[in-house]
C-alpha cells in the first residue's frame, strides 16, 4: 500500500525479465567494476597532471615521461570504464523501470549536460594524450588545459547522484518542482 501513496502510480506492473536476486547481484558486481575503472582513470589523469606539474617545477624529463605514461593509461581505462558503466545503467532501468524513467524526465537537462561534459572531458583526455610533443614548449598552458579535463570528470558525478536518489527514494520526487535551473 505504500507504493500507492507515491507520486508515481504503478500503472503498469511490469514483470522483471529474470531473477530479481540475480539482477541485484549483477548490478552490484558491474557497478563495482565500473567504479574501479573510473577510479583508475581519475588516478592516472590526476597523477599525470601532478607529475607534469612537478616536472615543470623541477625541470625533470623523467617526471615528464612518467606523466606521459599516466596519460596513456588514463585514456585506456576511461574507455573500459565507459563500457562497464552501461551494464549497471541498463539493470537499474530494468529493476526500477517506472521510477527510473520518471526521474530521468525530471533531470533531463542534467542528463544532456552530463553527455556534453563527458564528451568534452574525453576529447580533452585524447588531446592530452596525443598532443604531448606539440605542447612541449608551452607546458604551463598545456597543464592548465589538462587540469580542466580532470575537473570535468569530477563535476558530472553530482548529477548521477541526483538520478540515483530519485530512483531509490521516489518519495523525494513529490517535493521536487525542478531539479535543473
Amino acid at each position: 500500500m505504500h507504493i500507492l501513496q507515491l507520486a508515481i502510480p504503478p500503472d503498469f506492473p511490469l514483470p522483471i525479465p529474470g531473477n530479481l536476486s540475480l539482477l541485484e547481484f549483477l548490478i552490484v558486481l558491474t557497478f563495482i567494476l565500473h567504479i574501479v575503472f573510473v577510479n583508475f582513470t581519475l588516478s592516472f589523469a590526476t597523477g599525470a597532471v601532478a607529475l607534469e606539474g612537478a616536472g615543470i617545477v623541477k625541470k625533470s624529463k623523467r617526471l615528464d615521461d612518467m606523466a606521459r605514461i599516466c596519460s596513456f593509461h588514463a585514456s585506456i581505462h576511461k574507455s573500459i570504464a565507459v563500457v562497464l558503466g552501461v551494464a549497471p545503467l541498463l539493470i537499474v532501468s530494468v529493476i526500477y523501470t517506472q521510477y527510473f524513467y520518471t526521474s530521468t524526465l525530471l533531470i533531463g537537462k542534467a542528463w544532456i549536460s552530463i553527455i556534453v561534459l563527458l564528451i568534452t572531458a574525453f576529447l580533452l583526455l585524447y588531446v592530452y594524450k596525443f598532443s604531448w610533443e606539440k605542447w612541449e614548449n608551452k607546458k604551463r598552458i598545456a597543464l592548465f588545459r589538462r587540469s580542466c579535463c580532470i575537473r570535468y570528470f569530477t563535476v558530472y558525478s553530482v548529477d548521477f547522484y541526483r538520478q540515483y536518489r530519485f530512483d531509490v527514494v521516489p518519495r523525494k520526487m513529490v517535493k521536487c518542482e525542478r531539479i535543473f535551473p
